[in-house]
């Protein structure tokens, strides 16, 4: 009887184990879309790479090596965070991801799997 909990208590603790890494799973998506400029500019275009290496790691490249983000918040519509030149916002079911530039620009891009 005891070894029958022990066993369960060990498969019960591997599930556990192998569904924590499951959730680490990293995620890459591109993504592509442009630089919002006054109307009588024309848009600067951008492809990116965004890597959701873990629940609390983000990074993107935008072509110069990946940079890193440190999360603001993060909820099951959205993830927000924030790196030296802009913040993100990625909207996780419409794969949308917004760059806010601290010079008050902005860029829409549309992401998916790579």
């Amino acid at each position: 009887m005891a070894r029958r909990a022990t066993i369960a208590i060990v498969v019960s603790l591997a599930g556990a184990i192998l569904a924590g890494h499951a959730e680490e799973k990293t995620h890459q998506l591109s993504c592509r879309g442009g630089k919002q400029v006054p109307t009588s500019q024309i848009q600067s275009q951008i492809t990116a790479q965004l890597i959701l290496a873990s629940p609390h790691e983000v990074k993107i490249d935008l072509g110069n090596g990946n940079v890193s983000g440190s999360i603001i918040s993060d909820n099951e519509v959205i993830l927000r965070f924030r790196t030296n030149d802009f913040v993100g916002e990625f909207f996780r079911y419409s794969k949308i991801l917004f760059l806010t530039y601290n010079s008050g620009q902005f860029a829409k891009l549309t992401c998916g799997p790579t």
